[in-house]
Order: C-alpha cells, then sequence, then structure tokens
C-alpha cells in the first residue's frame, strides 16, 4: 500500500464496533526503578527484549523508524523494537491483539483515538514516570500535548504533529510564464483559480496536466480553516458547517473540480494525487506534511524542481485570517504492556531528538512538536534534499496560523461520525454547499446533543 492510502484510510475510520475487551480490569505491571546509565545496555534489566509497536506508516516509514530504534536505542538499552504493520481494521486489530497473551508493548495511532481507547480501559496514565524520571514536558510546542491530556492525566506523548501545506511544481509554473509563490507568501482563492486555469492542460477532452489537486477530502476542516472557520464549535456542542464562510469554501472547492474543471475530481485519476504530482503532471498539490518524506524517498525519480508553501487564504479573511488544521501522533502505553519500563523507555526516544532527526524528519517529514527538534531544523536538508523551502520560519508560519482539529478530544460516535461524512456528496458534486449544509448541520446537532459531554 501506498503511503497515501494507508495514512488517509487510517484517518478516514471513524469508531469501528466495539469489541468487548475487560482490559480496564487488567493490572497494570508495577514500575521498575530506573536503570542507572552505567546499566543501560544490559537487556537483563527488563522482562522483554523487543518492543512491539502495532502501525500504519508506509513501508519508507517503518523502515527509517526501525533503523534508528535498532542502532542508537538499543545500543542504550538492549532492547529491539519490531513495528507490526496494519494496513485495514487497526482499531480492532489492535483491540485483539490486546486482549491475547502477547498484547503490544506500546500504541502508535492519532491522538482522536484516545478517547475511544479510555473508554475501554486500555491505556495507561503515564504521569507517575513523568515524574519518577523527572521528564520535561516543557520541551513540547504549545498544544501538543493537550490532545494527549483526559480529565488532567497524560497518556501519550506525541513526535510529530501533522499538519498541510500546498506543493508546487515550480518546473510547470516556469513554462507557463507563472512564478510560484515563495514558501513565506500569503496567497488567495483566486491566485488559485487563476494559476489552476493557466496550469491546466488539455488536449481535446482529456486534461493531460491539472492545475490542482487536494489530497485531503477525508480532512472536514481544511477548507473552512483557509476561510478562517471551523466546522464545530470549541465545546463541540454544535456545527458550524452552516456558517456563511464554511458555505463558501466548500462552494469554492466544488466549483474548482466541476464549473471550472482545473481541479482533480474524486475517482477521475487511476493512480494517488501524490503519484500525479511525482508524474510532473500536477502544478499545485495541497496536502498533509508527510509527502515531503514520500516525495523524498522518491527523489531519483522526480525530474523537476519542487518546493513547499502554505495554504490559500479564503475570501472571508485576509492573509492573516487563514487556519490550518493540525493534529499529533503519538505513543501510548496499554494497561496490560508486558513491561511498563520497556515501554516507557521506548515512548521516550520516540519522542526525543534522536528520533526526530533520525526519522521524523526524514522518512516521515512531520511538522515538530518539540522546541529542540524545531530549533535542530534536521528536518532543512537542502541542498543534498528537496523541498529549499523547509525552514524553521515555515514550519513556525504552519505552527502560527495552527488550528487543531478540535473534535479529536472527543468521541464522536457512529452517528455524528456518519452524518459528517455525508460531506461526500459536495465533492463528487451530488449537493450543492449551499442547499447540503445546513440541513447537515441540524443533523449533526442532532447527533452531538446525545454525547456525553453535552447531556
Amino acid at each position: 500500500m501506498t503511503q497515501k492510502l494507508t495514512r488517509r484510510t487510517f484517518m478516514k475510520q471513524a469508531g469501528l464496533a466495539g469489541i468487548g475487551l475487560a482490559l480496564a480490569s487488567c493490572a497494570t505491571p508495577a514500575a521498575q526503578p530506573a536503570a542507572s546509565s552505567d546499566e543501560a545496555g544490559a537487556p537483563s534489566q527488563y522482562k522483554v527484549t523487543e518492543i512491539i509497536a502495532p502501525s500504519w506508516w508506509a513501508p519508507h516509514e517503518i523502515e527509517g523508524a526501525e533503523a534508528s530504534f535498532n542502532s542508537t536505542f538499543k545500543e542504550q538499552t538492549g532492547l529491539t523494537v519490531k513495528y507490526d504493520f496494519i494496513g485495514s481494521d487497526f482499531d480492532a486489530k489492535v483491540f485483539t491483539n490486546l486482549a491475547s497473551g502477547t498484547p503490544y508493548d506500546v500504541i502508535t495511532f492519532n491522538a482522536d483515538r484516545v478517547p475511544q481507547y479510555l473508554e475501554r480501559g486500555i491505556l495507561r496514565s503515564i504521569d507517575d514516570l513523568v515524574e519518577r524520571d523527572g521528564y520535561d514536558l516543557s520541551n513540547f510546542v504549545d498544544g501538543a500535548l493537550e490532545q494527549w491530556t483526559h480529565d488532567g492525566e497524560l497518556y501519550g506523548l506525541t513526535a510529530d504533529m501533522g499538519s498541510f501545506h500546498c506543493y508546487f511544481n515550480k518546473a510547470l509554473f516556469e513554462a507557463a510564464g507563472l512564478e510560484a509563490p515563495s514558501p513565506l507568501d500569503d496567497w488567495s482563492w483566486d491566485d488559485l483559480l487563476e494559476w489552476s486555469k493557466a496550469l491546466t492542460v488539455r488536449d481535446g477532452d482529456q486534461i493531460t496536466q491539472y492545475g490542482f489537486a487536494a489530497d485531503t477530502n477525508w480532512n472536514w476542516e481544511i477548507w473552512p480553516n483557509t476561510n478562517g472557520e471551523y466546522v464545530f464549535d470549541e465545546g463541540i456542542t454544535k456545527s458550524l458547517l452552516d456558517s456563511d464562510a464554511a458555505i463558501q469554501a466548500y462552494d469554492f472547492y466544488q466549483s474548482l473540480m466541476y464549473e471550472e474543471n482545473v481541479a482533480v475530481k474524486p475517482g477521475s485519476i487511476q493512480t494517488g494525487v501524490n503519484e500525479l504530482f511525482l508524474a510532473g503532471q500536477l502544478a499545485i498539490m495541497m496536502n498533509g506534511t508527510w509527502q515531503v518524506g514520500w516525495l523524498r524517498s522518491k527523489k531519483e525519480e522526480v525530474s523537476f524542481n519542487w518546493d513547499v508553501g502554505v495554504q490559500p487564504y479564503g475570501s472571508a479573511v485576509g492573509a492573516d485570517g487563514w487556519l490550518v488544521p493540525n493534529f499529533t501522533a503519538g505513543w501510548v502505553i496499554p494497561n496490560n504492556a508486558p513491561d511498563v519500563d520497556a515501554s516507557w523507555e521506548a515512548v521516550k526516544f520516540y519522542a526525543g531528538d534522536t528520533f526526530a532527526e533520525d526519522v521524523m524528519f526524514t522518512a516521515l517529514s512531520g511538522l515538530p512538536t518539540t522546541k529542540s527538534a524545531l530549533d535542530g531544523a534536521w528536518y532543512a536538508q537542502w541542498p543534498d534534499n528537496p523541498p529549499e523551502g523547509l525552514t524553521p520560519e515555515f514550519y513556525g508560519k504552519l505552527l502560527e496560523h495552527g488550528a487543531p482539529r478540535r473534535h479529536l478530544r472527543f468521541d464522536l460516535g457512529s452517528e455524528v461520525n456518519a452524518s459528517m461524512n455525508k460531506l461526500e456528496l459536495i465533492y463528487s458534486n451530488e449537493e450543492e454547499p449551499a442547499n447540503l449544509l445546513p440541513g447537515l448541520a441540524e443533523e449533526v446537532n442532532a447527533g452531538l446533543a446525545t454525547r456525553p459531554w453535552n447531556s
């Protein structure tokens, strides 16, 4: 599976049918004394010799992560780390494993999974481990740990923040007599429309080169955010899909695809959007930060100069008003982990600078969640690796405009998720935003009213 497919599939999953697990009653292994530095290489201090972590990461990401763990981390602890790739039904397979006699040592997922796992009694708070080791939480950027904190307790650490920006094929811009915006330039929907028209090439009725494509339809917030709007209020008590700014944003995107015919429509191409960009047939791609790592892994296949830039801002806001949705990925420890201390060492290494330097900004290229990683700027690898514009200032601007997906700390439930997925009717041109969204907002509000935090 390609990275795009595995990530998109994982992120679109919205609460699988629960599998009855009585993990809440599982005894938590007693914490072992922290090892002194001169004992760090002795495997005998742990009950396990290998840490197993489920993951939806792509092959090149897993390869890079295992290489880092099984060099520096192994030298420090004597432990090896192996990723168990799960390409579909992630939650169901993890739940099944945790009910077995050989449960995972750690679990990796995006922060929106935490409420579901807490409800099943699966996760262990790490507050005692943080306090015992004097672990420095102040190194994390603002908001990074909030998504992993519930009822005042911290359940995981994060090393990367998924965010979004645009990718530009500068060669196609130049061939059309245009100049792509620099990474820090603000630019508008009007610019996007103008450039997409100029950069779309047709051979009769066949489009041979697309001006624009967004591999972001699974992310509800991304278009409203460009127009300064959210899809839920802060307390997740009501939907904002019926706001003028949200309707305007979805209408603009729909018009790019179906009225102007300059953006890739769902199901209209036989390949992925990222692969279309890789082939040099797409000028502007809106996608996740992780595509930097994927494009770097395909460096030998890229025959053109490319760079990154921020997203366009909508007509309801100025250059200062756009937002970009973000979410964190992290590692947690299950209640029945075979050896909590071994798991905790792996979690700390994952959130540390060595892993950031080896993996996060090479194989993965996520947005930094620690200040030391942001200062280290290991992701800025030009000219050895593109893009030139991946600098501390660029990531700093994404953080400045970052808007955490508000619903991540709430279990929306299957009813609300099913309603929200009706946004696909806009992407497929079956419904116009002005007709769909007011009624959809009412439907979502009815579902939200039944959720525990509102009832």
